[in-house]
């Protein structure tokens, strides 16, 4: 497990560019219409953002469903996820569900270096202690095939500093990093470090990347040792001419990269 958590880091530090988005990338490819959007586009966009962004980052995720061409041309360590796209159950009652046919030897043998899950997260609701199952579960599995597990958690249907560190507790014990939003102020991302014996990163969740760069280094200067970000590099540029979205996104993914570089630590601390 150590050399996959290599695999996917630059000594010791996450710089983790996400591309497994599905139902969100459509909406952006076809914001009118976005059932519309073929499988080859999803396909090639997810190739396009693999071939330019793994150049500079640690680890890409990517979903198996389209993304195993842009596997192929990653040059990075490659992290796949196991979850499904959105929810079942309600709004109120969010219960995750893994891809059919999907399991972590399968994930392995394709080329995985790590796996990740998303879980919808509501403290005390009905569905929490089946989202820690689900996650356990995955994580032996992840144990049994000698891959690290990412769990990502989303907070609903609201959040504060104290419930992000209470989560990222319940996880960091079935789980080897925890990627989570970053607590609002500096002193609780100390105390999510200091509260964890596993590394964690900070995700973006879509917020634009001027604001996010301020996120990570609080993050960073608070005990994080990375990031995985996703639409706030690329998103908003993916239509561009091609010239136009390897500038921007370079250049954004180099900011990440220095922020992450002067400031955070190292998963060697923690594991």
């Amino acid at each position: 497990m150590i050399e996959n958590l290599e695999r996917i880091s630059d000594g010791g530090l996450f710089k983790i560019v996400a591309m497994d988005h599905r139902d969100s990338l459509r909406s952006i490819l076809n914001p009118q219409n976005p059932l519309s959007v073929p499988e080859n586009q999803m396909k090639e966009t997810k190739i396009l953002l693999a071939k330019t962004l793994s150049k500079k980052a640690s680890a890409v995720i990517l979903d198996p469903i389209y993304g195993l061409d842009a596997l192929k041309v990653a040059e990075s360590g490659v992290i796949l996820s196991i979850e499904r796209s959105g929810y079942s159950g309600t709004e109120e009652e969010r219960v995750t569900e893994l891809l059919a046919g999907w399991f972590v030897r399968k994930l392995r043998d394709v080329g995985a270096n790590a796996v990740k899950i998303l879980v919808y997260y509501k403290p005390g609701s009905g569905t929490a202690k089946h989202q820690e199952g689900l996650v356990r579960r995955v994580y032996e599995d992840c144990r049994k095939n000698d891959l690290p597990l990412i769990c990502e958690f989303l907070l609903y249907p609201s959040k504060n500093d104290e419930d992000i560190i209470n989560t990222a507790r319940i996880f960091s014990k079935i789980c080897d990093v925890v990627k989570t939003e970053a607590p609002e102020e500096k002193k609780n991302c100390l105390k999510l470090s200091d509260s964890l014996d596993k590394p964690w990163i900070a995700l973006s969740r879509g917020v634009p990347f001027n604001e996010f760069k301020d996120i990570l280094k609080k993050a960073c200067e608070g005990g994080a040792s990375g990031f995985a970000a996703g639409r706030g590099i690329w998103g908003d540029v993916i239509l561009e001419d091609e010239e136009t979205f390897k500038k921007i996104s370079l250049e954004r993914l180099g900011e990440l990269n220095r922020i992450v570089e002067e400031n955070a630590t190292s998963w060697y601390e923690k594991i």
